[in-house]
């Protein structure tokens, strides 16, 4: 008897369960994995049960994934390198972790590497095989592509050819602008407005007054001629970030600087690639580590006319 685990984070995961289900001699153990998804965690499992799923356990990942991939990506940097946006793509590595957890749980014999998206996919694989080589991973592919990727902190969206983020229309009241202190210690969020939050709670909350305040969402492009086009919402990654930078302009020398930033592209790319289980992705985290250490303090944005500004 073959057992798959198949990871669900949308909807779209009941095909691939019954697909696989169908198989003779086959048995699928789902892992419903809440990063900030659409969906509720319960609706997914139940989903994953009337397709077929032998089992479906369900896994709430938002404080590990905020507190343990969030933070070191926004600490090195890389939501700021130009492509692709990774704000959505370091939601598989917490899919990964969780989808390995139920396969050693259920002496599975293999994991599917499914997600409604092609990148997506080939990210999970590779996060996949770096955490459980002893076993199988079977890529199962979507039956129609994402538009739309959804975490703890961004909404991602992809762009036909006319689409984009547009201004706010005329009518809609202008909100009031809104001032924002993020406290750091040892160069990572621990505070927002002098309140400590867990990694958790305080992106929660920078989205929610985000949006709630008209932080207008971004387009960014992919590298190359013809490459995709995404419009990009997520005010408490945006927020992060700059404070991030203002922080680190403040402890970091020229030289010390200059390497950060290639730091931060080869950071990026390990995101894109799938490749956050390496010692060359540990070793990058030490390096941040060590020159943040004195990164301790507060930044004050102002959240205005659809932007976030590091003031001072």
């Amino acid at each position: 008897m073959e057992r798959i685990v198949v990871p669900v984070t949308t909807p779209a995961a009941v095909a691939a369960i019954a697909a696989l289900s169908a198989r003779p001699g086959t048995e699928v153990v789902a892992v419903a994995v809440e990063v900030g998804n659409a969906t509720p965690l319960d609706a997914l499992r139940e989903a994953a049960l009337a397709a077929g799923a032998r089992a479906c356990h369900g896994v709430d990942a938002r404080a590990s994934l905020a507190a343990d991939v969030l933070w070191p990506a926004v600490a090195s940097g890389a939501l700021g390198v130009a492509g692709e946006p990774l704000v959505t793509a370091l939601s598989m590595v917490a899919v990964a972790q969780a989808a390995v957890a139920a396969a050693r749980h259920d002496q599975a014999t293999s994991l599917a590497a499914w997600a409604e998206d092609a990148r997506e996919r080939q990210r999970l694989h590779a996060l996949l095989k770096a955490l459980a080589p002893s076993l199988g991973v079977v890529t199962v592919r979507s039956s129609a592509p994402a538009l739309v990727a959804q975490n703890i902190w961004a909404r991602v969206q992809v762009l036909g050819d006319s689409d984009g983020a547009g201004p706010m229309p005329e009518s809609a009241p202008k909100p009031a602008d809104v001032l924002l202190t993020v406290g750091f210690a040892q160069g990572r969020a621990v505070a927002l407005n002098g309140v400590a939050m867990t990694p958790a709670a305080l992106v929660m909350s920078l989205d929610a007054i985000g949006r709630a305040h008209g932080v207008r969402p971004l387009v960014v492009r992919g590298d190359g001629a013809g490459s995709r086009r995404w419009q990009v919402q997520a005010p408490a990654a945006l927020a992060l970030h700059r404070a991030g930078e203002s922080l680190r302009a403040r402890v970091l020398d020229d030289r010390a600087e200059a390497f950060a930033d290639t730091v931060a592209v080869e950071y990026a790319t390990l995101i894109r690639d799938g490749l956050w289980f390496t010692a060359l992705r540990a070793g990058l985290d030490a390096f941040v580590e060590r020159v943040l250490a004195p990164a301790t303090g507060d930044v004050t944005m102002r959240v205005a006319h659809g932007d976030i500004e590091v003031q001072g």
